[in-house]
């Protein structure tokens, strides 16, 4: 699992703003996801939003 940049500035924001104990396991997480989707969906088929 590699990191992978941010395409959306404000999801960035949001993750550098999660108290930094907790910021390695939800970036693992993401990593997770990400990979996941796109072997499932193809590269570039997630886009990550802010709700």
């Amino acid at each position: 699992m590699g990191r992978k940049s941010f395409g959306d500035p404000a999801v960035a924001a949001a993750f550098a703003a999660y108290p930094a104990a907790l910021r390695p396991s939800l970036l693992a997480l993401r990593a997770l996801i990400i990979e996941v989707a796109e072997a499932e969906l193809g590269k570039g088929a997630l886009i990550e939003t802010l709700k």
